[in-house]
């Protein structure tokens, strides 16, 4: 049997990670992998459905929220990250790690929180 998130499995294939870390990976790469490949790294516009009412406010908040989370895993984490593996003032490091911290923990509680949404 055939593993159909190959995706997933080169992400975290050949090299030891511990858990935490596997952990979020996998996250990280269910946002993106939803917008690159299920979206075509396209997030609609806002559903209008007049017979389930209900159903287009939770899909519109979800796809506004994505947007940002998207951009926090494939642009700002990494960015900062290369920020903190490059600066060498203790003082701004520790800063760059708390900012790290704070986005991380932001956007890794929203992929748990929505992962009904990110079915594939």
């Amino acid at each position: 049997m055939r593993n159909a998130q190959k995706w997933l499995t080169d992400q975290i294939s050949g090299e030891y990670m511990d858990k935490d870390e596997i952990i979020e990976k996998v996250l990280s790469q269910c946002v993106i992998d939803y917008v690159e490949k299920e979206l075509s790294g396209e997030i609609p516009p806002p559903y209008n459905d007049e017979f389930v009412p209900e159903i287009n406010l939770e899909w519109n908040k979800f796809h506004e929220e994505l947007r940002d989370i998207y951009e926090n895993f494939k642009i700002l984490i990494p960015k900062l990250e290369e920020e903190i593996e490059n600066e060498y003032n203790v003082s701004k490091t520790i800063n760059l790690r708390y900012k790290l911290q704070s986005l991380e923990d932001i956007s890794y509680e929203w992929a748990v929180r929505n992962r009904g949404f990110l079915w594939t």
